[in-house]
């Protein structure tokens, strides 16, 4: 006998498969079983959401793309130098491989990865489930919008600065800044 389930119903439920699945790590099968949801539709979720990707560990693909590039730069320099001696110079060709490489592992290196993203957004979700569930769930809806689009390359995260003078704001900066707020309320 199946059960049926009104839209509402199926949403939440689909977010929770999905918060198991990315989040928790569990397989479909296991989604499958935790939800009561046939695996059949779990798989369908999954395939639709691109639940795959959004699990996926983007620091080890990061770090790849980043050795690659710097192969490539190397490799180029040793083919500059291999040149005759008054024409070990980059030619235009060769100069604008090179900016283009040079910018591509700068921009790989200077954005927020994507793995500290979802490990945010995974520590946002427990710390919610604690205080509000529902809350919890559309928290982890947003998260998912979010990491969604930045894989899409529709928004890219804040790149990382170390520099004091532009940081956001502490912890410890921020939270008598909430309280306050909330006394005044």
């Amino acid at each position: 006998m199946s059960t049926v389930h009104t839209r509402n119903k199926l949403e939440k439920l689909k977010d929770f498969a999905r918060i198991l699945y990315i989040r928790d790590r569990l397989t479909q099968g296991e989604v499958s079983i935790k939800t009561g949801v046939h695996h059949n539709t779990i798989n369908r979720w999954s395939v639709e959401g691109g639940w795959k990707n959004l699990r996926r560990d983007s620091a080890a693909i990061r770090e790849q793309q980043i050795d690659y590039m710097l192969d490539e730069l190397i490799e180029l320099n040793a083919s500059i130098l291999r040149k005759p001696e008054e024409k070990r110079y980059a030619d235009a060709e060769e100069g604008g491989i090179r900016r283009k490489l040079v910018q591509s592992i700068k921009d790989l290196q200077s954005g927020i990865p994507l793995y500290t993203v979802m490990e945010v957004a995974k520590e946002a979700v427990s710390f919610m489930c604690k205080i509000d569930v529902q809350k919890a769930v559309e928290l982890s809806a947003l998260f998912d919008k979010y990491i969604e689009s930045i894989l899409l390359g529709g928004i890219q995260p804040p790149a990382y600065n170390e520099s004091t003078d532009d940081a956001d704001p502490s912890a410890e900066e921020v939270a008598p800044m909430v309280i306050e707020a909330q006394t005044q309320q």
